[in-house]
């Protein structure tokens, strides 16, 4: 009963805030859930060197467009202080100018302990998110916006490290595009007698630059339940470019600057080998333009995890 009622009053906090809409923004090209960030090493008292959590992840969009992901997560523990992680997505997007859906970029991660000093630990990764295509998809011979496409066109080096102490973390993390791929064709000029179609970013062969990004949360403990609250601003250290009408690549003005992020999980421990997670967030502070179709009004999701 205990843990039924523990998920209730979990999902019900969730879908609270999932309720009440926010404005665009809680951008994530992927480094801030990876490895260490959001799975801070290996649980004490349990031998289990594999973990698989399947999970259902869910966002608002561009202009509503609702993006659903069926997630499939894998880990492997070489030991308590060392792991690798593999997340592979499959997306399903719903909006006013077409439904799409396809397996999304690969994010695979190196986590281990650097250094562990009177209670404090700190660990680091590295990594990257592998592209699986080139973001070209299409709706009736017409290029679709960012937000409708299963991947972003990159692949992209992730860097970061890790701080905790006693229920306290703080991350610094790097998400460098290292192959811009990306032949995505869409401009609002293609589009020019559908009035939806105007309220997207241009973005034909977007490239994107790189983020900084930073996580700042406090872990509460209760028995077998986990609750973390947290902040996450992201840096997109310059502006975007896309080729426009005249075949010339220009600046996405707007599309820098800091998007921060409130975040909220919990966890519940079921047994030794077994457990499940939820997830919300949503933006606080956002930027002005985001063309790489990241923008996100909320998202949040479920996930189950089985150990042995």
């Amino acid at each position: 009963m205990r843990i039924f009622m523990g998920l209730f009053i979990t999902v019900l906090i969730i879908l609270s805030f999932a309720t009440r809409g926010f404005g665009q923004g809680c951008s994530d090209g992927g480094v801030c859930t990876a490895g260490i960030l959001s799975e801070p090493g290996k649980e004490a008292g349990n031998d289990a060197h594999f973990i698989i959590q399947p999970g259902y992840h869910f966002a608002k969009g561009d202009d509503g467009t609702s993006v659903n992901v069926l997630m499939m997560e894998a880990t492997y523990l070489f030991n308590s202080s060392a792991f690798v992680q593999i997340k592979v997505p499959y997306m399903m997007i719903n909006g006013n100018l077409a439904k799409t859906n396809g397996i999304g970029d690969i994010t695979l991660t190196f986590n281990g302990q650097i250094k562990a000093f009177n209670g404090h630990l700190i660990e680091g990764f590295l990594g990257a998110r592998i592209g699986t295509g080139e973001a070209d998809r299409s709706e009736n011979g017409k290029p679709l916006p960012m937000v409708y496409q299963t991947n972003l066109g990159t692949s992209d080096l992730l860097l970061g490290a890790r701080w905790s102490y006693k229920g306290w973390a703080g991350s610094l993390a790097l998400q460098q595009p290292l192959v811009q791929n990306n032949e995505n064709g869409f401009l609002k000029s293609v589009w020019e007698n559908d009035q939806a179609a105007q309220k997207y970013s241009d973005s034909k062969k977007i490239e994107r630059n790189s983020d900084i990004v930073a996580r700042f949360d406090k872990t509460f403990i209760s028995g077998n339940f986990v609750l973390t609250a947290g902040l996450i601003p992201i840096f997109h250290l310059g502006e975007d470019s896309y080729i426009n009408e005249n075949d010339e690549r220009t600046k996405i003005m707007g599309s820098d600057g800091l998007t921060l992020n409130f975040a909220l999980s919990a966890g519940y421990t079921i047994n030794d080998w077994t457990f499940v997670k939820v997830f919300y967030g949503s933006p606080l502070i956002t930027r002005d333009v985001q063309p790489a179709g990241l923008a996100r009004s909320y998202s949040g999701g479920v996930s189950f995890g089985f150990r042995f």
